[in-house]
C-alpha cells in the first residue's frame, strides 16, 4: 500500500490505471485477485474517474469483483461494493460459463461474500441469474456442492425473490434435486425447512 500511495501521489497524472498485463489484468484486478484490500481502497480513492471497476481480464473474463469472490476476499468485496457502489455491475458474468459474482461465491462456498453481496447490492443483484453452460442458478450450484451455510444465507436474505423451484436446463433438475442427487442431507433439510 505504501508503494502504491507514493506512486499515485507523485505521478497521478502520468499513471495509466487501465494498463494491462499480457492476459488483460489491470492493477485493480490484480489487487483484488490477491486480496490486497488497502491497495484496492487506494486505487478506488485516488483514481476516481480513471478506473473501470467492471473491466474484465481478457483471457478469463473475470472482473475485479468476480476474482475477489472466487478467491474468498470478503474485505475486498466489501470495499468494492462500498466505494464503487454507483458504477459496479454486480450481475456482470465471466465469459466462460457466464457465472455472476453471486454464482461464483455460491459455487466456492463463500457464505460471508454471499451475505455481503445480498446486503450491499440488494436492489440490483439478480439472485436467480443462471450461468449459461448448464443453466444453474446460484442456489442450485450451492445445493449441488453441498454448501449448507451458503444455502441458508441465500434463503434467509433473498427469501422474497429467490426461486427455489427454478429448473436448470442441463437435466431439468431443481436445487432440491441437486441436493438429493449428491447426498447432501443437511442442504435438503435447510431447503425443506
Amino acid at each position: 500500500p505504501e508503494v502504491v500511495s507514493v506512486l499515485v501521489e507523485k505521478a497521478r497524472n502520468k499513471i495509466d490505471f487501465e494498463a494491462q498485463t499480457t492476459n488483460g489484468g489491470t492493477p485493480l484486478l490484480i489487487a483484488c485477485q490477491h486480496g490486497h484490500t488497502q491497495v484496492v481502497s487506494l486505487l478506488l480513492d485516488k483514481a476516481r474517474g480513471n478506473i473501470n471497476v467492471n473491466r474484465a481480464e481478457t483471457t478469463s473474463g473475470f472482473t475485479p469483483l468476480l476474482i475477489a469472490c472466487q478467491n474468498g476476499h470478503a474485505e475486498v468485496v466489501s470495499v468494492l461494493l462500498d466505494k464503487a457502489r454507483d458504477t459496479i455491475d454486480v450481475n456482470k458474468a465471466e465469459t466462460r460459463s457466464e457465472g455472476t459474482p453471486l454464482y461464483i461465491a455460491c459455487q466456492h462456498g463463500r457464505a460471508e461474500i454471499v451475505s455481503l453481496l445480498l446486503d450491499k447490492a440488494r436492489k440490483t443483484i439478480d439472485v436467480n441469474q443462471a450461468e449459461t453452460k448448464e443453466g444453474m442458478t446460484p442456489l442450485c450450484i450451492a445445493c449441488q456442492q453441498g454448501h449448507v451455510e451458503v444455502v441458508s444465507v441465500l434463503l434467509d436474505k433473498a427469501r422474497d425473490t429467490i426461486n427455489v423451484n427454478k429448473v436448470f436446463t442441463e437435466i431439468g433438475g431443481t436445487p432440491l434435486f441437486m441436493a438429493c442427487q449428491n447426498g447432501h442431507a443437511e442442504v435438503v433439510s435447510v431447503l425443506l425447512d
